[in-house]
């Protein structure tokens, strides 16, 4: 056990260091260009500013002029009063000229404050650039970072913690399943915790290298923010098979379709999956954990499928229990088997991680005092399981 803390903390100390050493060039590279960007902003906007500044236009003119800028921009006059801001929350066309002209009036106006604590915000993170006309001051651009700059600075703290979270996660999840051998189930957690951030992480990796060439727009930060909750979401299912879940009444039919659409958008492709049901029915559990055995088996009848095949979802209740069934006509599970499908480390992929269906039967009964059973199994034909809890 030593040994495995030793390497896993050296691990860890890896992906701290490469962390901070692919990100710290990308925001330093963002921050340089936010820079570059800012004083040719200045340099363009001078002639239209010198002019909006003397006129009564300024709210529109300057308003229109730096709209598409995606990161905090105020410019003030000679004084420093404030004439147009972007980026800071606050809609500029709320104030007339004259309105800006006499801050006294607006001194009690939340909205106005909020343009002051900004603007001293910017002042104190920079110098402003000077807008003149001729050797004259006539006005000055005070900008900052784009927000989601701060992110990416925290993003490889937010790597350290869930590998540390993980961790001991994982090892208190070693420590509670006692009927199986600790090491080996161990050693296939850490494989299944490598598939199953691996397709996030390396999603991340690629909208950070199209931050270093400066692509920096709103598809790129929504990608890395769909990326960075579905390692949350990893990091929560496996922190919550290990320690106390967090049980809510649950629409059991609902949360397989809910599964169903998630999986189309990471795995599912080139096959016909459907649900149906009844009646819905409702039970007391932790959505992401069952969500996670239910994932599970969706991903098995998948990697399965035959040409051509389809899985079929159906939810089914009786006065005392909710049962979800869920088949495919894919190759089925040799007779051999059978018996073993519950157990670490069973896989019949060659790069299987062989605990599928052994967290989803920890989900199931252990935690939430049901059962999950293979109810059927007729290679090409149909392969169901059924997971069977309690109504509430």
């Amino acid at each position: 056990m030593k040994v495995l803390n030793y390497k896993v903390f050296l691990v860890l100390s890896f992906l701290l260091i490469s962390s901070f050493m692919v990100l710290t060039p990308v925001v330093n590279r963002i921050n340089r260009e936010v820079d570059k960007t800012s004083q040719v902003a200045a340099r363009l906007l001078s002639g239209l500013i010198i002019t909006a500044i003397e006129s009564k236009d300024v709210n529109f003119l300057i308003r229109d002029a730096i709209k598409d800028l995606n990161f905090p921009v105020i410019i003030t006059n000679e004084v420093g009063l404030p004439m147009a801001w972007e980026g800071i929350g606050i809609p500029v066309e709320n104030y007339t000229l004259e309105m800006l002209f006499r801050p006294d009036l607006l001194k009690d106006d939340p909205g106005y404050r909020k343009v002051i604590y900004w603007l001293g915000k910017l002042q104190s993170q920079r110098e402003p650039i000077e807008i003149k006309k001729g050797e004259k001051v006539v006005g000055y651009l005070y900008y900052g970072y784009p927000g989601f700059t701060i992110y990416i600075k925290l993003l490889p703290l937010i790597l350290f913690g869930i590998g540390i979270i993980t961790f001991l996660g994982l090892l208190s999840a070693a420590r509670t399943i006692h009927s199986y051998e600790i090491e080996n189930l161990w050693v296939n957690f850490a494989k299944g915790l490598a598939h199953q951030m691996g397709t996030p992480v390396s999603a991340l990796f690629g909208w950070l290298q199209l931050m270093e060439r400066g692509i920096v727009d709103e598809k790129v930060i929504k990608g890395a923010k769909k990326d960075l909750i579905r390692l949350k979401s990893i990091l929560q299912r496996f922190s919550r098979v290990g320690g106390e879940p967090t049980m809510e009444k649950i629409a059991l039919c609902k949360l397989a379709e809910e599964v169903i659409t998630e999986s189309k958008e990471r795995f599912l492709k080139d096959i016909n999956i459907s649900i149906e049901s009844s009646s819905d029915c409702t039970i007391e559990g932790d959505p992401e954990l069952l969500s996670w055995a239910v994932e599970n088996l969706i991903k098995n009848s998948y990697e399965a499928r035959k040409p051509g095949g389809r899985i079929w979802l159906r939810c089914v209740s009786n006065k005392e229990m909710c049962e979800l069934h869920i088949s495919d006509d894919g190759h089925g599970i040799p007779r051999k088997f059978i018996k073993n499908i519950f157990k670490e480390s069973f896989s019949t992929k060659k790069r299987g991680w062989g605990i599928g269906l052994l967290v989803a039967k920890r989900i199931v009964e252990d935690i939430h005092k049901g059962e999950i059973f293979l109810k059927k199994s007729e290679p090409f034909i149909e392969t169901t399981f059924v997971i069977r809890l309690k109504k509430t």
